[in-house]
C-alpha cells in the first residue's frame, strides 16, 4: 500500500454524508479500511444531473451488497463548496462516495467478481465527471 506523502492535495469542505450510518464506513472499529471516492464535475452541473449520479450510485450498493459480504457499510455526499480539483486552479462540484471494508483484500475481491463488472458502469468514471480520486485509508473515532 502507499503512504501519502504529499499532503498538499488534502482539501477540507463541508458535506452531509447519506445514509446516516456513515459512522459504520469510517469508524477503524467497524471498517479497517475505508474506500474514499472523489468524483469531480463540472460546478455547472444540475441538480438533476446531480440526482441521476445519485440514482446510479444507490443503484450500484444495492446490487453489489449481497456479494460483498465485508463490504461494512457506505454513505455519500456532495461538498458545499467547490474543491479543487486534482491540485490544479481549476474548480470542481465534487461527490463523495466512502466505503468500509474488512480489508484492502476485501475491496480487491469485489473488484474481480461478475456482479462488479456487470454494474462498474454505474460508479466508474461517471458521465459528466471532470476527474476522479480513489485512495484507501484507516479512520479512527473519537468522542
Amino acid at each position: 500500500m502507499d503512504l501519502i506523502t504529499d499532503v498538499s492535495k488534502i482539501q477540507a469542505c463541508h458535506l452531509h454524508m447519506e445514509p446516516l450510518a456513515s459512522e459504520l464506513a469510517l469508524d477503524n472499529l467497524t471498517s479497517p479500511i475505508t474506500e474514499l471516492r472523489v468524483a469531480y464535475f463540472p460546478t455547472t452541473i444540475t441538480d438533476t444531473e446531480q440526482a441521476i449520479f445519485e440514482d446510479s450510485i444507490a443503484k450500484f450498493f444495492s446490487r453489489i451488497q449481497l456479494h460483498a459480504m465485508e463490504m461494512v457499510g457506505y454513505s455519500v455526499g456532495w461538498p458545499l463548496e467547490p474543491l479543487s480539483v486534482d491540485g490544479s486552479p481549476q474548480e470542481g462540484k465534487a461527490h463523495v462516495t466512502c466505503v468500509g471494508w474488512q480489508s484492502i483484500e476485501a475491496h480487491e475481491a469485489i473488484l474481480k467478481s461478475q456482479v462488479f463488472k456487470d454494474n462498474e458502469h454505474l460508479i466508474i468514471n461517471p458521465t459528466g465527471a471532470i476527474h476522479t480520486e480513489i485512495v484507501h485509508f484507516t479512520g479512527v473515532r473519537f468522542k
